[in-house]
């Protein structure tokens, strides 16, 4: 997918940028709504947010 991207295989340097970008860490502002529609109390959840 990089290589279609950038029309070429991509350097060392490259993949590791696309490596963070693609991150959870760093689409986590992508996946805030997501993780909101999951259950933060009940039996079965050991952990809610905080």
């Amino acid at each position: 997918m990089i290589a279609d991207i950038l029309d070429r295989d991509p350097n060392y340097v490259e993949l590791g940028m696309y490596s963070v970008m693609w991150s959870e860490h760093c689409s986590y502002k992508n996946s805030k709504e997501v993780l909101r529609t999951f259950p933060t109390k009940g039996e079965r959840v050991l952990q809610g947010t905080g």
